[in-house]
């Protein structure tokens, strides 16, 4: 049984250490977009279904500054998405502050109606059409974090596994020292 889990965590530790030389490459902020592709590039080649995103939060105000790697378009800089009073995003940022390691949030209906309007007219506003329309289609999504010192690597719109959320975790921390 042991040979069988480092035979399943090898690719996972291949995958970090190609995430880390390329975030500690980046000298510059605008170089974080190319980070949050290849850190999807690599969670999707670990069995994620779905996109990531590195979010950094302002502690004071709660906006966020957010890089995605799931975009149709891979040269989007970064996405400022200001705090708003919405459960999520109360959520997110209460437990980041606690110093939390995860947050997974089951958002549907009218409260995700609310975040794709909030999201379309503020920082994702530059989105191709394209990923505005199947975001907007989808009924329900479930976003996990995994917190760092400033802020969280996002996955979604699907759940993940213990396994994948800890992954997400050592992700986070690669970026973190970064």
């Amino acid at each position: 049984a042991l040979g069988v889990r480092q035979r399943r965590r090898e690719p996972a530790r291949e995958a970090l250490a190609r995430a880390e030389a390329k975030a500690k490459a980046m000298h510059k902020s605008e170089e974080v977009t190319g980070v949050a592709v290849s850190l999807n590039e690599e969670l999707l080649k670990l069995g994620f279904e779905g996109g990531s995103t590195i979010i950094i939060i302002n502690r004071e105000t709660g906006d966020t500054e957010q890089w995605t790697g799931f975009s149709e378009d891979k040269s989007i800089k970064s996405c400022y998405v200001p705090f708003f009073k919405h459960p999520y995003h109360a959520a997110l940022l209460d437990s980041w502050k606690k110093g939390e390691n995860f947050l997974v949030s089951t958002i549907k209906g009218d409260e995700k109606r609310s975040l794709d309007e909030h999201y379309f007219t503020t920082g994702y506003k530059v989105f191709p059409e394209s990923d505005k329309k199947w975001m907007r289609e989808m009924d329900s999504v479930t976003f996990s974090h995994a917190f760092m010192k400033y802020g969280a690597i996002h996955w979604g719109p699907g759940h993940l596994t213990e396994e994948q959320l800890r992954i997400l975790q050592r992700f986070s921390k690669v970026f973190e020292q970064s």
